[in-house]
């Protein structure tokens, strides 16, 4: 029994759709455009003598300090120091900290970096990607954040709460719609000392676009009904009697993670729900979701002379 629009409850407001939208043509960048890149990260973050052990999607670059790895299907760089992992006892990190009321809990509170210094760790992941040439027009600062480090009690109750690793992240853009996915992130990774904040890692995944063409895009409802239809999990919940509501429908690109090759980055929905038992005695418990659609026909795919599985297949 095939689900559709009639059978879900949408909470979300449901976003306009332009009537057509454009597929951006990307290029990976070969090892060789990344030579420059890996040299300056080998520097920053104090690794000796590199050995490249090559496996079957990357190539491993490792020292006695830590690890470099490139990935071939679309150039991203991962790199960090693990040894200054052994300078600590555990995961905490003594930065300066300030308490504010947490967004997603009001009755809680999140542990944040003063101004100052996340002005500071920002000039200095800019300054970075600046020098290593990773970081393009279709960036844009997005926040530091800061990792929570909480302390319980034998009973499960969180009796203290610390700061542990610092995070400046650079997110994407294409016509001011927000990529999503794994190859659409500029990640930095900081611990506090008390000279100069050190770089400790950083996650580097964007494919150059080198140009791209517009294609026809669904209707919104069209895009719903179809996605519905064919998300197989969501039809056997819909058939075991099970409530599914949408909270949350946006409008994104789509990159995927640096693993995979990757050739458009394409228009997509994001959909955020929930799926719960109407009754009691279900036999399948409920959950939370967060999936990905595609808002464009295959027909048009072909019309635009774009061909790739990831276009059709399920996101």
């Amino acid at each position: 029994m095939k689900i559709n629009m009639n059978d879900i409850e949408i909470v979300s407001k449901i976003p306009r759709l332009p009537s057509s939208l454009p597929v951006f043509r990307t290029k990976k960048a070969t090892l060789n455009d990344r030579k420059h890149a890996i040299e300056i990260l080998s520097e920053e973050l104090k690794l000796s003598k590199l050995h490249a052990i090559e496996v079957e999607d990357s190539i491993h670059m490792l020292s006695k300090e830590g690890e470099l790895q490139y990935y071939r299907p679309s150039g991203a760089l991962w790199a960090r120091n693990i040894a200054v992992d052994t300078k600590f006892e555990d995961e905490r990190r003594s930065w300066k900290t300030e308490k504010v009321p947490d967004e997603e809990n009001k009755e809680d509170f999140k542990l944040i970096l003063p101004k100052t210094i996340e002005r500071q760790l920002v000039e200095k992941t800019q300054s970075l990607f600046k020098r290593t040439e990773l970081i393009g027009k279709h960036a844009y600062f997005a926040d530091v954040s800061l990792e929570q480090i909480s302390e319980f009690d034998e009973k499960g109750k969180e009796i203290n709460r610390f700061a542990g690793e610092a995070t400046v992240r650079f997110l994407y853009k294409l016509n001011e719609i927000k990529v999503d996915g794994g190859g659409a992130k500029s990640y930095t990774y900081f611990y506090p000392n008390e000279e100069e904040n050190d770089l400790v890692g950083i996650y580097h995944a964007w494919r150059e676009i080198i140009d791209s063409r517009s294609v026809k895009l669904l209707k919104i409802e069209e895009a719903i009904e179809r996605a519905l239809s064919r998300d197989g999990e969501l039809t056997l919940y819909h058939e075991k009697k099970h409530k599914i509501q949408l909270r949350k429908i946006e409008l994104i690109y789509y990159a995927l993670p640096p693993s995979r090759y990757q050739e458009f980055v394409f228009p997509a929905m994001r959909i955020i729900g929930s799926v719960t038992p109407i009754s009691k005695n279900a036999d399948r418990n409920g959950f939370e979701f967060a999936r990905y659609y595609h808002i464009v026909h295959p027909d048009e795919y072909v019309k635009a002379e774009f061909y790739a599985h990831y276009l059709i297949s399920r996101l």
